[in-house]
């Protein structure tokens, strides 16, 4: 009998850094009798949602333990359809156990940190207390432990973060069956690092302007940048203390599932009476000026575009209506565009369709000229 091991977050548990250390064990996981499918070097977001597509009439898997890892397995899983699906595939490659590995992490710091996600790549504008009170990762996660998921023989293992921040891939190879040091490579290091207060305002700022617009240069903040000591975002302990009281039911119904040692853990973090300047540094200037450049780049480039479209269809309608004047008028136009639009390399295949065209819809105007001559003749 085969056994499926599903590693499903939840969101800023470290599943980043284990996903790395995945991407990157192939040989280590292959040699120990472990399927990871779809694994590859460059990934770092794992292979779970692979899940929802595999066949599951037709797909084989090849060794006794298959294993899958993607934080949106905690959603997939609360769907009845996907359930359905999974058992099927179960059944199907004889997997008589299912194995869940959940971090889950202490409600405060969890907040905050969700709140930082919010911000880096949903396009949330809004401030920490309004995250503190959208958050609600220890009723999802009661849910999810709560559920009859309908798979067999469903063994869950559920580990605090806080408690194993230092120690994650050797708690990721027990839960493999293997010995602490199965995973020789460290993966990437730092991996989905949180925001300074100057990276989170910029952030913000231009979430407020364009919803989503921030997602391209926090990932790249967070990449390129990985050393940075970023900041943390804490509302007033008032506001925390709200977020408990909301989420009381769902901490106490967690911990009672779960081993005392890696049970909730309540902890307010006092604001600082003077919080530190918002600054960026040389380096975070110069990635958010790629990352921003690049964008206005592309929105002058794909704003020229259309122009030049509008104004070619514009002068092909008149010229259909036979009003030539009009539609020189438009064609001038397209001209001084398309000398804009020589300056951008990124452009030449669009240059010179756009030039063929005005070419033709000049030939007609002269055309038109050339018969209007002819018969005062």
């Amino acid at each position: 009998m085969r056994q499926l091991f599903l590693h499903i977050g939840q969101e800023r548990t470290g599943s980043g850094f284990l996903q790395s250390v995945l991407a990157r064990s192939a040989d280590v996981l292959a040699a120990g009798g472990i399927e990871y499918p779809g694994g590859d070097e460059s990934a770092v977001v794992g292979n779970g949602m692979r899940l929802a597509k595999i066949s599951e009439a037709g797909h084989r898997f090849d060794a006794d333990k298959v294993l899958f890892s993607h934080v949106g397995l905690s959603g997939l899983l609360q769907d009845v359809a996907f359930r359905s699906r999974l058992h099927r595939i179960c059944e199907k490659n004889d997997i008589g156990a299912v194995k869940i590995l959940m971090f889950i992490r202490d409600p405060v710091a969890h907040a905050e940190a969700m709140y930082q996600q919010e911000i880096r790549r949903r396009g949330a504008s809004y401030d920490p207390a309004e995250g503190f009170r959208r958050f609600r990762q220890p009723a999802l996660a009661r849910k999810l432990l709560e559920t009859d998921l309908g798979l067999p023989d469903v063994e869950w293992t559920v580990l605090n973060y806080d408690r194993h921040r230092d120690s994650l891939r050797g708690r990721l190879a027990r839960f493999l069956g293997k010995k602490p040091g199965f995973f020789t490579d460290p993966g990437r290091g730092v991996v989905n690092r949180a925001m300074t207060r100057g990276e989170l305002a910029l952030l913000r700022a231009v979430n407020g302007k364009v919803r989503g617009g921030a997602a391209a240069l926090g990932e790249a903040l967070a990449d390129r940048l990985p050393e940075v000591t970023p900041d943390r975002h804490f509302p007033t302990v008032e506001v925390q203390e709200a977020m408990i009281e909301r989420l009381r039911a769902d901490i106490d119904a967690v911990n009672a599932l779960i081993p005392v040692e890696e049970a909730y853990r309540i902890n307010y973090v006092k604001r600082p009476r003077r919080w530190p300047v918002q600054e960026l540094d040389a380096e975070q200037i110069a990635v958010a000026g790629e990352v921003l450049g690049r964008a206005i780049g592309d929105t002058q480039r794909a704003n020229l575009v259309l122009r030049t479209e509008v104004a070619l269809l514009k002068a092909r309608m008149m010229l259909d209506r036979d009003q030539p004047v009009q539609a020189q008028d438009e064609l001038d136009r397209v001209q001084t565009l398309l000398e804009r639009m020589a300056k951008f390399v990124e452009l030449d295949q669009q240059h010179r369709r756009f030039t063929s065209r005005l070419q033709r819809l000049t030939g007609r105007i002269r055309a038109g000229d050339a018969e209007k001559e002819k018969r005062l003749h």
